[in-house]
């Protein structure tokens, strides 16, 4: 009954087969950003877009091996800097460092990825490790977690990124009933050390976190949802005060999957899409600074799921994606709809924005105060031991392009934020 809304945020599909697309609506048609003879990027375990650098559009093709001990990989890693409007290569460049076995994302010029180890009074810990990418010697490891627990184990459930500060919403605990745990949230400055902060925001945690920062939240705040048992929770997160304001939502059903979101300048709430009761038919709803949730005025009809939810300015783009299979032949469809949430009317009507065959990949990708882009690519797998896989036909298309475009969804650092296969 509890859905992890974060699982939308990566549209992933893996096949074997040939792919083909077609491009209908783009500001800028998907064009080819590595040939299929690039073993940096064509065999790799991991291949995303990524900001390597605030604002920048980076490919990035990176593979792992087993480091000095259980908790540790060795990355080698290359990337591509893109230019943001013509996706034409800039520079290339690679480096190598030990991270923790968690997929690695890119902030400010680190490489970040965390890790579950023991501390010296051997109580299990999230270490967070930290490699400068464009040269210079690794961060000592960090533990961001204050477990005393010797017998448990936290694991990073959710996070959110307020200019260079990582919060991590955790595990700390589990409480007298074995399917709820407290989470408590803490933060390190990325390039620097962990942060004073390490409070709790709730003790019956279920599932589905997702968190939301935008400009219509303070500068210190970051908005969470997420389950207690058949009640869905949000709360307003007051980070520099370690405080959280929960609220129950009023209106939400069991065929709702819902995630928090903040829009540029004036919205925040919940965005929420119902389990297609009706086949063929999925309903899309928000609570924005309301009571209550609140139905849009239309429905996505003949839709499969919802691919992400973006701010465009004071507005929300939402992004979906269809499926048909005609006599064995798959037909996937994308397309987007933008919201104006005080009328709650269409700002944009509905576009569909690409059509591809299903042995496609389609991820969406958005810079931070640039465009909104997506990767797209044929995977197959090659080495079943290493994860790597044979990519080919990889490309870079732009979607929208807007200075006001950001992420409102609780995907701004998204653990796993491309193509990937263990």
């Amino acid at each position: 009954m509890q859905k992890s809304f974060i699982a939308i945020a990566l549209a992933l599909t893996l096949t074997c087969a040939f792919a083909s697309s077609n491009p209908l609506a783009y500001v800028k048609a998907p064009v080819s950003v590595a040939g299929n003879n690039e073993s940096n990027f064509t065999n790799s375990a991991f291949l995303q877009l990524a900001s390597v650098n605030i604002g920048e559009l980076d490919l990035v093709g990176a593979n792992t091996t087993k480091g000095g001990n259980a908790t540790t990989n060795a990355w080698t890693t290359a990337y591509r800097k893109l230019d943001g409007k013509a996706l034409t290569a800039t520079t290339n460049s690679s480096f190598t460092f030990t991270g923790g076995l968690y997929a690695t994302t890119y902030v400010n010029g680190y490489a970040i990825s965390y890790t579950n180890e023991n501390d010296t009074n051997n109580v299990p810990q999230v270490f967070v490790y930290q490699a400068p990418i464009n040269g210079g010697a690794a961060l000592s490891r960090i533990a961001v977690t204050s477990n005393l627990n010797n017998a448990w184990t936290p694991l990073v459930i959710g996070s959110g990124l307020i200019s260079k500060t990582v919060y991590i919403f955790y595990t700390a605990t589990n409480t007298s009933n074995s399917t709820a745990y407290q989470v408590n949230v803490t933060n390190f400055v990325v390039g620097g050390a962990k942060g004073t902060q390490d409070f709790n925001i709730t003790t019956s945690y279920t599932g589905g976190l997702t968190v939301a920062w935008g400009e219509a939240l303070g500068s210190n705040q970051l908005f969470a949802a997420w389950m207690e048992g058949t009640n869905f929770k949000d709360a307003t997160i007051d980070v520099s005060k370690g405080t959280a304001t929960v609220t129950t939502v009023n209106g939400w059903t069991v065929n709702l999957t819902c995630g928090a979101f903040s829009t540029d300048k004036k919205w925040f709430g919940d965005f929420c899409f119902d389990a297609k009761t009706t086949p063929g038919n999925t309903t899309i709803s928000v609570r924005a600074s309301n009571t209550t949730i609140t139905q849009l005025a239309s429905n996505f009809t003949n839709t499969s799921t919802v691919g992400g939810v973006f701010a465009y300015g004071p507005y929300i783009a939402v992004f979906y994606s269809g499926s048909a299979n005609n006599n064995g032949t798959i037909t996937n469809t994308y397309g987007y709809e933008i919201w104006n949430l005080d009328s709650y009317t269409p700002f944009k009507t509905r576009t569909n924005y690409l059509t591809t065959d299903g042995a496609t990949s389609v991820v969406l990708y958005r810079v931070i105060s640039g465009g909104l882009y997506t990767l797209l690519a044929n995977p197959a797998v090659a080495n079943t031991s290493t994860g790597a896989l044979n990519y080919t036909n990889i490309q870079v298309g732009l979607v929208l392009g807007s200075s006001y475009l950001t992420s409102v969804l609780g995907f701004i650092l998204t653990i796993v934020a491309g193509l990937l296969l263990f």
